[in-house]
């Protein structure tokens, strides 16, 4: 939800600075990762196949975010990219991966 401000701005032509809302966007991220420890504090514990689940989406939240480590290590080696597509394409094919498999062990336990 953080982006949709600039993606609309982006869209009308608007020159404007991304900085804003990735700080908005890793804010709400953290939050969120804030509140889901504690709310999984005092939970029974998962069962193998959860467990299992929970790994594999951590690997694939880990991975999509690493995909960025990559992108400015290659910008900081001072090699041209000429797009950045690539780097949100496996982004958000593994952030989303990864939240879609949390979704599912949310509401499997109700």
């Amino acid at each position: 939800m953080a982006w949709a401000p600039y993606i609309v701005l982006r869209l009308l032509q608007q020159d404007i600075p991304a900085i804003p809302f990735l700080g908005t966007h890793i804010l709400f991220i953290t939050g969120g990762i804030v509140l889901r420890k504690q709310a999984s504090a005092g939970a029974a514990p998962p069962t193998r196949q959860i467990q299992r689940l929970k790994t594999v989406s951590t690997v694939l939240l880990v991975l999509g975010v690493s995909v960025w480590g990559v992108y400015f290590g290659v910008q900081w080696l001072g090699v041209e990219v000429s797009s950045v597509t690539p780097f949100l394409t496996a982004h958000l094919t593994g952030v989303l991966s990864g939240a879609a498999i949390k979704l599912y062990i949310f509401f499997s336990r109700r």
